[in-house]
């Protein structure tokens, strides 16, 4: 069982993509390695050691808007999905997350998309980026499950992640996983 609350990680000044989520003993439960490749094909794997892959994360499509990310375990066996919702995104960011049968059962959005703009500003300035924090709801069949709010650092993107909400370990792994394509993409915007 994941014990909250959770930290998301990343560096800003990297030239690949690393995220590590730790559980609150600072146990490694995920850790992503994005590649530089016009579509996106990552590997989840459980701590940077990569010693066992856990998922398998590819894009239907090369750069795009409205790209779905599939997740699948070692074997290609499908978690489920995971899909910007296109333009809207632009604004205010927005994931779908879908299980197995296509049914839509999550929803990854931006608490209050000033925030973000604002962020993004003030981290143009030397220790800027540290006095704002958007935050990101994660919901499950209308409900809230999960809560991301950006934290204060210095070289690195941090997310405390707390769990407001029940689920089965099957959906704990689809929203996981979403929040890992999230981060990637929310990353390559800024």
């Amino acid at each position: 069982m994941i014990q909250y609350p959770l930290e998301c990680r990343f560096k800003l000044f990297a030239l690949t993509g690393k995220i590590t989520i730790t559980d609150a003993a600072q146990q490694s439960i995920l850790f992503i390695e994005q590649k530089l490749r016009l579509k996106e094909d990552v590997a989840v794997w459980t701590d940077s050691n990569k010693t066992k892959q856990l998922y398998r994360i590819r894009a239907d499509r090369i750069i795009d808007f409205n790209a779905t990310y599939t997740i699948s375990d070692p074997a290609g066996t499908l978690v489920g999905t995971v899909q910007r919702e296109g333009m809207r995104s632009l604004w205010k960011a927005s994931y779908i997350i879908r299980n197995t049968a296509g049914e839509d059962v999550g929803l990854i959005h931006e608490e209050n998309p000033w925030l973000k703009v604002l962020d993004e500003l003030l981290s143009e300035i030397p220790f800027g980026g540290m006095l704002i924090n958007p935050a990101y709801h994660v919901d499950l069949h209308g409900r809230p499950a999960l809560y991301l709010k950006k934290r204060p650092a210095l070289t690195e993107r941090l997310f405390r992640v707390e769990r407001l909400g029940t689920m089965t370990d099957e959906e704990e792994a689809l929203l996981l996983n979403g929040i890992a394509i999230f981060m990637l993409l929310e990353k390559a915007r800024g």
